[in-house]
């Protein structure tokens, strides 16, 4: 279970590519393991585990302590298991961000975890150690803001206009993708494909969980009808269509009531979590 989560937002003014911080701690072991399952937002991470382990439920590959974590783009619900007590730090950024500062094509991350090693590159080395070295989340936060600067400098190649469409893209309606790229003079199609090869997703899959995110935040609704047309959807057929791509086949009512005694909460800002 989790017994502690912190959020940390930043000012995208000063961070245009980075979201917000968030540590985690908890408790688990190997007779009453924590399953912790994670909605797709749209955003990659760099997680480093200051206490305990946790894997993959498909996995058998256990991320250790001192370990710097690479969790690359959701399309789909995320499943962790851990078996003992357990503390992690992470730093949310644009789904872009790890992709391009690692040269690499948004869809090698996709739905991936992967330690920082396994890449080779010098800086997430130094940047492990240095964080081995800290002991407390003040201090990895303070780390973190520091290297926030040098990606800030390395990021400096991705095209301004984009990052920007992507956060207005983060908006529910999806008539106003129509609108911001009228405003910011890049065709559709060119469009589709730097976002596809720059995050992964196509602009559609993108949207679509961007839409979806204040309803997955939302307490228990008294009208599912009424919820679906509130977020745009014209018909509730399509809305659970959507839902369940994002939740892995689970149904709207299945979400609010708590499936195969799944229970939902909404940690911090914009978050929700299964819990079992």
């Amino acid at each position: 279970m989790v017994t502690k989560f912190q959020f940390i937002s930043l000012d995208q003014r000063k961070q245009p590519h980075a979201d917000f911080f968030w540590v985690q701690e908890g408790k688990a072991s190997h007779t009453r393991p924590y399953i912790h399952c994670v909605l797709p937002k749209g955003i990659c991470l760099l997680i480093y585990v200051y206490k305990g382990s946790f894997q993959l439920d498909h996995d058998d590959y256990v991320f250790q302590e001192g370990d710097l974590v690479i969790g690359g783009q959701l399309s789909k619900i995320g499943r962790f298991i851990v078996k003992e007590d357990f503390g992690l730090f992470a730093l949310c950024l644009q789904p872009y961000a790890i992709p391009a500062l690692l040269s690499l094509p948004g869809r090698d991350f996709m739905d991936q975890v992967i330690r920082s090693t396994a890449f080779k590159f010098d800086w997430l080395d130094v940047l492990q150690d240095k964080l081995r070295a800290t002991s407390t989340n003040q201090e990895r936060m303070q780390l973190m803001l520091q290297e926030l600067s040098y990606m800030n400098k390395r990021l400096i190649k991705i095209d301004p206009r984009f990052s920007k469409l992507l956060n207005e893209m983060r908006n529910p309606d999806p008539r106003h993708m129509q609108k911001i790229l009228a405003k910011s003079n890049v065709s559709q199609r060119q469009f589709q494909r730097t976002f596809k090869q720059l995050t992964g997703y196509t602009p559609k899959q993108f949207q679509r969980i961007a839409r979806l995110q204040p309803i997955l935040d939302k307490s228990y609704p008294s009208n599912l009808t009424q919820l679906a047309l509130e977020f745009g959807y014209y018909d509730q057929s399509h809305f659970i269509n959507d839902f369940k791509k994002i939740t892995g086949g689970i149904t709207p009512s299945q979400y609010y009531e708590g499936v195969e005694a799944l229970k939902w909460k909404s940690l911090g800002e914009s978050i929700a979590f299964f819990q079992s």
